[in-house]
Protein backbone atom coordinates (compact mmCIF):
# COMPACT_ATOMS: atom_id res chain seq x y z
CA UNK A 1 0.00 0.00 0.00
CA UNK A 2 2.78 2.38 0.81
CA UNK A 3 4.28 2.04 -2.73
CA UNK A 4 1.63 2.42 -4.50
CA UNK A 5 0.52 5.59 -2.39
CA UNK A 6 4.49 6.93 -3.15
CA UNK A 7 4.20 6.38 -6.99
CA UNK A 8 0.67 7.91 -6.63
CA UNK A 9 2.32 11.14 -4.73
CA UNK A 10 5.56 11.09 -7.53
CA UNK A 11 2.40 10.99 -10.92
CA UNK A 12 0.55 13.49 -9.01
CA UNK A 13 3.81 15.78 -8.34
CA UNK A 14 5.02 15.89 -11.72
CA UNK A 15 1.77 16.12 -13.33
CA UNK A 16 1.55 19.37 -11.28
CA UNK A 17 4.93 20.73 -12.18
CA UNK A 18 3.80 20.36 -15.89
CA UNK A 19 0.56 22.13 -15.51
CA UNK A 20 2.60 24.55 -13.81
CA UNK A 21 4.63 25.04 -16.00
CA UNK A 22 2.30 25.19 -19.24
CA UNK A 23 0.45 28.15 -17.47
CA UNK A 24 3.41 29.78 -16.60
CA UNK A 25 4.38 29.59 -20.25
CA UNK A 26 1.31 30.94 -21.56
CA UNK A 27 0.58 33.76 -18.88
CA UNK A 28 3.91 35.15 -19.35
CA UNK A 29 3.79 35.03 -23.45
CA UNK A 30 2.31 38.64 -23.63
CA UNK A 31 4.49 40.39 -20.59
CA UNK A 32 7.74 39.16 -22.50
CA UNK A 33 9.39 41.50 -24.27
CA UNK A 34 9.20 41.78 -28.14
CA UNK A 35 12.38 40.37 -30.11
CA UNK A 36 13.42 44.17 -31.69
CA UNK A 37 12.65 44.51 -35.38
CA UNK A 38 15.22 44.71 -38.02
CA UNK A 39 14.54 47.24 -41.03
CA UNK A 40 14.76 45.96 -44.43
CA UNK A 41 15.76 49.17 -46.30
CA UNK A 42 16.04 47.82 -50.25
CA UNK A 43 18.79 49.38 -52.51
CA UNK A 44 18.83 49.02 -56.05
CA UNK A 45 22.21 50.83 -58.40
CA UNK A 46 19.44 52.25 -61.35
CA UNK A 47 22.72 53.30 -63.19
CA UNK A 48 26.79 54.15 -62.18
CA UNK A 49 26.57 56.23 -58.86
CA UNK A 50 22.81 56.37 -59.13
CA UNK A 51 21.41 54.23 -56.19
CA UNK A 52 17.25 54.13 -55.15
CA UNK A 53 16.90 53.10 -51.64
CA UNK A 54 13.25 52.09 -50.68
CA UNK A 55 10.90 50.79 -47.71
CA UNK A 56 7.49 49.08 -48.52
CA UNK A 57 4.76 48.29 -46.10
CA UNK A 58 1.37 47.53 -46.19
CA UNK A 59 -0.81 49.10 -43.40
CA UNK A 60 -4.41 48.83 -42.71
CA UNK A 61 -6.57 52.46 -41.87
CA UNK A 62 -8.97 53.41 -39.39
CA UNK A 63 -11.89 51.90 -41.64
CA UNK A 64 -9.42 49.00 -42.39
CA UNK A 65 -8.53 49.60 -46.10
CA UNK A 66 -5.41 48.38 -47.19
CA UNK A 67 -3.06 51.22 -47.92
CA UNK A 68 0.59 50.25 -49.32
CA UNK A 69 2.85 52.56 -47.85
CA UNK A 70 6.48 53.04 -49.67
CA UNK A 71 9.54 55.61 -49.01
CA UNK A 72 12.50 55.92 -51.36
CA UNK A 73 14.93 58.03 -51.86
CA UNK A 74 17.18 58.47 -55.12
CA UNK A 75 20.62 59.57 -54.78
CA UNK A 76 22.22 61.09 -57.94
CA UNK A 77 25.86 62.27 -58.27
CA UNK A 78 25.93 66.10 -57.69
CA UNK A 79 22.05 66.88 -57.00
CA UNK A 80 20.28 67.42 -53.84
CA UNK A 81 17.76 64.67 -52.92
CA UNK A 82 14.69 64.48 -50.91
CA UNK A 83 12.92 61.28 -49.54
CA UNK A 84 9.40 60.66 -50.59
CA UNK A 85 6.40 59.16 -49.08
CA UNK A 86 4.22 57.32 -51.71
CA UNK A 87 0.57 56.14 -50.41
CA UNK A 88 -1.50 53.45 -52.73
CA UNK A 89 -4.81 52.76 -51.73
CA UNK A 90 -7.28 50.09 -53.11
CA UNK A 91 -8.51 51.46 -56.97
CA UNK A 92 -11.91 52.61 -57.03
CA UNK A 93 -12.29 53.09 -53.22
CA UNK A 94 -10.15 55.65 -52.44
CA UNK A 95 -9.61 59.37 -53.95
CA UNK A 96 -6.68 62.00 -53.32
CA UNK A 97 -7.56 65.24 -52.64
CA UNK A 98 -5.15 67.18 -55.00
CA UNK A 99 -2.81 69.68 -54.24
CA UNK A 100 -3.77 69.47 -50.58
CA UNK A 101 -0.48 68.10 -47.93
CA UNK A 102 -0.56 65.00 -45.54
CA UNK A 103 -0.71 65.87 -42.24
CA UNK A 104 1.50 63.86 -40.09
CA UNK A 105 0.99 63.98 -36.23
CA UNK A 106 3.71 62.70 -33.73
CA UNK A 107 2.35 62.76 -30.17
CA UNK A 108 0.70 66.81 -29.98
CA UNK A 109 2.97 67.75 -32.79
CA UNK A 110 1.78 68.26 -36.64
CA UNK A 111 3.84 68.57 -39.96
CA UNK A 112 2.88 69.30 -42.88
CA UNK A 113 4.52 66.75 -46.50
CA UNK A 114 4.11 69.03 -49.51
CA UNK A 115 1.94 66.83 -52.25
CA UNK A 116 4.16 65.96 -54.73
CA UNK A 117 1.50 65.23 -57.43
CA UNK A 118 -0.43 68.50 -56.95
CA UNK A 119 -0.33 69.26 -60.99
CA UNK A 120 -0.75 65.40 -62.07
CA UNK A 121 -0.88 62.05 -60.12
CA UNK A 122 -0.48 58.42 -62.16
CA UNK A 123 -3.79 57.57 -60.52
CA UNK A 124 -6.20 58.92 -58.28
CA UNK A 125 -6.03 56.57 -55.79
CA UNK A 126 -2.00 57.61 -55.65
CA UNK A 127 -0.44 60.04 -53.67
CA UNK A 128 2.74 61.52 -52.61
CA UNK A 129 4.69 63.25 -50.58
CA UNK A 130 7.83 65.19 -49.57
CA UNK A 131 8.41 64.05 -45.84
CA UNK A 132 12.64 65.39 -45.48
CA UNK A 133 11.59 68.13 -43.54
CA UNK A 134 9.53 66.02 -41.60
CA UNK A 135 11.78 62.84 -40.71
CA UNK A 136 14.55 64.85 -38.66
CA UNK A 137 11.94 66.17 -36.17
CA UNK A 138 10.84 62.62 -35.21
CA UNK A 139 12.57 60.89 -31.98
CA UNK A 140 13.70 56.87 -32.34
CA UNK A 141 10.83 54.77 -31.18
CA UNK A 142 8.03 57.01 -32.15
CA UNK A 143 4.99 55.96 -34.08
CA UNK A 144 3.12 58.04 -36.27
CA UNK A 145 -0.25 58.96 -37.09
CA UNK A 146 -0.61 59.94 -41.44
CA UNK A 147 -3.95 61.85 -42.36
CA UNK A 148 -4.78 60.98 -45.72
CA UNK A 149 -6.32 64.16 -48.11
CA UNK A 150 -9.21 62.11 -49.55
CA UNK A 151 -12.26 62.85 -51.38
CA UNK A 152 -14.05 60.71 -49.12
CA UNK A 153 -16.85 61.90 -46.73
CA UNK A 154 -15.19 60.27 -43.87
CA UNK A 155 -11.28 61.21 -43.11
CA UNK A 156 -9.04 58.27 -43.28
CA UNK A 157 -5.81 57.74 -40.80
CA UNK A 158 -2.96 55.35 -40.68
CA UNK A 159 -1.07 54.45 -37.00
CA UNK A 160 2.71 53.82 -38.43
CA UNK A 161 4.58 52.01 -36.11
CA UNK A 162 7.98 53.05 -34.49
CA UNK A 163 9.71 50.56 -36.42
CA UNK A 164 8.94 51.71 -39.41
CA UNK A 165 9.49 55.06 -39.11
CA UNK A 166 12.38 54.11 -38.10
CA UNK A 167 13.18 52.60 -41.53
CA UNK A 168 12.15 55.98 -43.20
CA UNK A 169 14.58 57.93 -40.52
CA UNK A 170 17.29 55.65 -42.23
CA UNK A 171 16.36 56.07 -45.72
CA UNK A 172 16.60 59.82 -45.19
CA UNK A 173 20.05 59.53 -44.09
CA UNK A 174 21.53 57.94 -47.15
CA UNK A 175 23.43 59.66 -48.99
CA UNK A 176 24.27 62.15 -46.53
CA UNK A 177 27.03 60.11 -44.46
CA UNK A 178 30.60 61.09 -45.09
CA UNK A 179 32.76 59.17 -46.64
Amino acid sequence: MQIIWYKTKQLFSKVLLVITLVILLFCGLGKLPAAPAFAVVASHQEAPGQILYKSRHTIRDNNSNSWQLIVFKQIQPGQVSSTYLRLVGFPGTVEFKHPHPLKITVQTREFLAEDVFAQQAPGANIGQYDIASVLPHLQLGQRVKLEIPVNNAFPLSLAVPAEIVWEWQDIAAKGTENS
